[in-house]
């Protein structure tokens, strides 16, 4: 009852005085982190200290006016478009102030004894409402105890822990801890609404008939909607430690050095097991930056694939799985950005993709088209005219037919397997249930992107070649992340189609699939950049086609123009030597030429079949002769 009556006390003063928590720093980090314990002595280990709920209190009035005052900042710049920097300096200089208290006291405390789990999710998400107000990137006095607490809440390896956070291992009960203390402070804040609002009535009963104004009644019902309030700062607190770790690292990750990255890269790497959303959207941002900066991470990655461990590789594989499902969420999360010096332009995990050295072709289509079936052309047309005849007589429409198409059978030759899920998504309404259930594949990672509203328009999910039943599927394109390091990773991903674990073969197979189907581009185009000069890119390509027989539309569109354009492009290129004792000039093919063609040829050969929409004649528009009928240069 002590800790609900200084509460309702403190609300009540904070209600009166705007700025009652922006007062001494240095009294306020006392209250915070104020501790009487002995030190150990005789060489003993650091135990565990004691939860105190005042303090926890305490902490969690502050995060909640910091969170008003967040909201309030909001609405200034919204509404006044900026605030001035004299507005803002002692607001900023007061909560510098105080973080610097809240790390001496912190560096002092954790000497005598370790801080319990509840009270470092409490400083943390403190020290994450502080940054998120001032974004001032400087100053991390406090970085290295909070990456000391980001180990320490990993349930599990704790030889990863550093020598000055690894003498006493977190146990359950130190775990359970955290969700106890939660548990009492709902019930402090219960306490002290039921308190507020039984005040608030009886106070309004008693000046219900009082000859004075009714401003005091507004304020009573101020008061009790206070209370009703009351609850919403749990609203926002992460339930773990180690979900608060790691969105106050993604909101600092521009801060972090070479040595900091280093040393959080394998925890980052495990928080990827985990099943909770609100943990696997911060370290699928922090994996893409960690192997943005460096190729340690990624060597990570690769090291796990070619584990001899299966574990190992299994783990790896569903690892991967969430970093692609989560891929165009990284980007949502809030950071403090911190421009380089020697590259003030520099925005993270937005990197440009180098320029190609040839010029891809454009030929067919990347969207599924439905052919028509064999029997019926040739009843319809016979088998005098040639295919692409009828196509073009198809595509003005000259033929009209007198019945409509038949959407089931449509339904049933399409290859769901191989349509992005988006388009999946916007044509479920038309498609029988019995044939969804047998032709779809789910990711092996719940997706967490949702599907559109039913109030948008869903056009069918299948583009004929009839002008009069064509549609096309407009897509909003959304920016995913996924780095050239981790993608470079992929050609292991590919070897572990052929693990004898079936598991891992099947796991490894579902998500190269996704990967086509959903994002060609970005799998594809780190080995078309490197495959003017490495031709060793080709067979990592290879491995990528051999995944499956019938290639997802858009992967067989994007790998045939770019190979197509890159053997175009390249088939001009001509090596004169002059003999030194004759004079003669000679010309001949590059002896590099002729390997790339010899190791390109098979794939376009193998693809030109699975390309939508193309005939002999976008071949000849596209100067693709040579593909079709080698010359005798080659």
């Amino acid at each position: 009852m002590t800790v609900i009556g200084h509460l309702h006390v403190l609300q009540a003063l904070a209600r009166l005085l705007p700025d009652f928590w922006i007062g001494d720093a240095e009294l306020m980090a006392i209250a915070l982190l104020s501790d009487n314990s002995a030190p150990p002595k005789g060489g003993k280990r650091r135990s565990w200290g004691a939860t105190k709920v005042g303090q926890c209190v305490l902490a969690l009035q502050i995060i909640e006016d910091m969170r008003k005052r967040h909201k309030a900042k909001a609405e200034r710049v919204k509404k006044d478009k900026g605030i001035s920097e004299s507005a803002r300096q002692p607001e900023h200089a007061y909560l510098l102030n105080l973080e610097d208290r809240i790390t001496v006291l912190l560096d002092a405390r954790e000497k005598v004894t370790l801080l319990p789990f509840s009270q470092r999710l409490l400083i943390v998400t403190l020290l994450h409402e502080i940054r998120s107000y001032t974004l001032w990137p400087a100053r991390l006095s406090w970085l290295a105890r909070i990456m000391n607490w980001t180990l320490q809440a990993q349930p599990l390896d704790p030889t990863r822990l550093t020598a000055e956070s690894s003498d006493v291992v977190a146990t359950e009960d130190v775990r359970d801890e955290l969700g106890a203390t939660i548990s009492r402070l709902r019930g402090v804040y219960m306490a002290c609404s039921d308190v507020q609002v039984s005040n608030a009535k009886q106070s309004r009963s008693t000046l219900l008939f009082s000859p004075t104004s009714l401003e005091p009644i507004d304020q009573l019902s101020g008061m009790g909607a206070a209370a009703d309030d009351n609850m919403s700062v749990f609203t926002a607190l992460p339930e773990k430690l180690e979900i608060a770790c790691a969105r106050f690292l993604v909101l600092i990750s521009q801060c972090l050095s070479q040595f900091d990255r280093h040393r959080l890269g394998p925890t980052v790497w495990r928080m990827l097991d985990s099943t909770e959303a609100a943990l696997l959207k911060p370290a699928c941002f922090l994996s893409m930056y960690l192997s943005e900066k460096d190729d340690t991470f990624a060597g990570m990655v690769r090291d796990d694939l070619q584990s001899n461990y299966g574990s190992t590789r299994r783990q790896a594989v569903h690892r991967l799985s969430s970093l692609f499902a989560w891929r165009f969420q990284v980007l949502s999360q809030r950071f403090i950005h911190k421009a380089e010096r020697d590259n003030p332009g520099y925005r993270p995990l937005r990197s440009g993709r180098p320029a190609l050295q040839f010029v891809p072709v454009d030929v067919g289509s990347s969207q599924f088209v439905l052919e028509q079936n064999e029997a019926e052309l040739k009843a319809r047309f016979g088998e005098a005219l040639p295919r692409d005849v009828i196509r073009r007589l198809l595509e003005i429409d000259w033929v009209q037919e007198n019945k409509p198409p038949d959407k089931r059978l449509e339904i049933i030759r399409t290859p769901f397997s191989v349509l992005p899920s988006m388009q999946l998504d916007r044509g479920l309404d038309d498609v029988p249930e019995m044939v969804m259930s047998q032709s779809t594949s789910g990711n092996l990672a719940p997706s967490p992107t949702g599907t559109p509203s039913p109030g948008l328009s869903a056009p069918t999910i299948l583009r004929r070649k009839s002008s009069a039943s064509s549609a096309t599927f407009q897509v909003v394109k959304r920016r995913p992340v996924f780095t050239p390091s981790l993608l470079r990773a992929l050609p292991s991903l590919a070897l572990s189609v052929t693990d004898p674990d079936v598991a891992i073969s099947s796991a490894a197979r579902d998500l190269l699939v996704d990967f086509m189907r959903e994002d060609a581009a970005t799998l594809c185009r780190p080995l078309i950049d490197s495959i003017s000069g490495d031709m060793e890119a080709v067979g990592d390509l290879r491995a990528f086609l051999h995944v499956q027989q019938i290639l997802p539309p858009i992967m067989s569109h994007f790998v045939f123009g770019h190979l197509a354009g890159f053997i175009r492009t390249h088939s001009k290129a001509i090596e004169r030597t002059v003999d030194s004792v004759t004079g003669v000039a000679t010309e001949r093919i590059p002896n590099f030429m002729l390997h790339a063609y010899a190791s390109t040829v098979p794939i376009l050969y193998k693809l030109v079949s699975q390309v939508s929409n193309l005939g002999v004649q976008d071949l000849r528009r596209a100067k693709l002769e040579l593909l079709r009928v080698p010359s005798g240069l080659l």
